[in-house]
């Protein structure tokens, strides 16, 4: 019976949701854990042993021309952001600043589609952070306990629900987590605190960082580089998802005659997220700067992908 109700608890339809929570709490288990652990230590009741550090091997992590070139990239990226600031220049960029950097390393992410796109969204989330959070220290920035339990009250519900968003909306994961990290940056400071102004430091350092990032990404394609190490464009992504695609049509085919094969759910999993990618992806490769080649054929891909379906 309680099988029973745990089998009906579960939806598909909130599958993230419920792994975030679960996550969730096995992290708070676990640190309740360690706390009574340093209680007992702490009153002589158990001794802690400490932990038998493992022998570093640089040799046993995995290298792949794909991460291989991710590092590279943006370990490049990172250096110039350095050196950018640094020098500075007068009137728009300090001198002796690692804004830049720090928000090149913010940046630091795997994406999947158009590069400008990509861009143009990062860009997006650190000004709408930025706002929020003046906005915010700028209300509850008073020295008095109100003001403190306010803004810790906005800086909550704000992370919260840009993380929900991240967790439930694959397509706003990166918009999420750079919303969060950049509001609760500009509103965690002390009382009493002016706001700062949108001056053209933050513009300038964000603008530079995105752009590095985006002309590393282009190298890596213009470059006579491995195949494995260049970034793919947004149409050859998704003429990858057709091809997966597929191949998860033809595997759920041959599970579905196969007498050993109880069920198809994997495969009709594997084929209905994939099937998501590829439909944004072929939206997203019409924004693709194409240069000597023709435009994407948004109405073709979609209509492939209605035959998938």
């Amino acid at each position: 019976k309680a099988m029973a109700r745990i089998q009906q608890s579960v939806s598909v339809d909130l599958t993230q949701e419920q792994s975030f929570f679960f996550h969730t709490c096995a992290r708070v288990t676990h640190c309740v854990e360690v706390a009574e652990g340093f209680i007992s230590d702490s009153a002589g009741e158990v001794m802690l042993k400490a932990p038998t550090p493992a022998p570093w091997n640089p040799f046993a992590v995995k290298v792949t021309p794909d991460h291989l070139s991710f590092v590279i990239r943006n370990f490049t990226a990172i250096l110039l952001g350095l050196f950018i600031g640094y020098h500075g220049r007068k009137g728009m960029l300090h001198r002796y600043d690692g804004t830049i950097a720090a928000t090149t390393a913010i940046l630091l992410s795997k994406f999947t589609g158009s590069a400008s796109e990509i861009a143009l969204l990062r860009l997006q989330a650190g000004m709408l952070g930025y706002i929020y959070g003046s906005m915010l220290i700028s209300v509850f920035g008073a020295c008095d306990g109100l003001a403190h339990l306010a803004l810790g009250i906005g800086i909550f519900l704000w992370v919260s629900n840009n993380m929900m968003s991240s967790f439930h909306i694959p397509k706003n994961a990166m918009l999420g987590q750079l919303l969060a990290i950049y509001g609760t940056k500009q509103a965690a400071k002390p009382c009493h605190a002016a706001p700062e102004a949108l001056t053209m430091d933050f513009i300038a350092s964000l603008w530079i960082a995105v752009a590095i990032g985006m002309i590393f990404d282009q190298l890596a394609n213009v470059l006579p580089l491995p195949k494995e190490m260049r970034v793919s464009r947004c149409s050859t992504q998704a003429i990858n998802s057709i091809q997966t695609l597929w191949t998860s049509l033809g595997n759920m085919v041959s599970c579905a005659f196969d007498a050993n094969d109880l069920g198809t759910r994997k495969h009709q999993m594997t084929f209905g997220s994939t099937l998501a990618l590829a439909e944004e992806l072929n939206r997203s490769a019409v924004n693709e700067w194409r240069a000597h080649k023709a435009p994407w054929n948004i109405e073709l891909g979609a209509a492939v992908l209605a035959s998938l379906r």
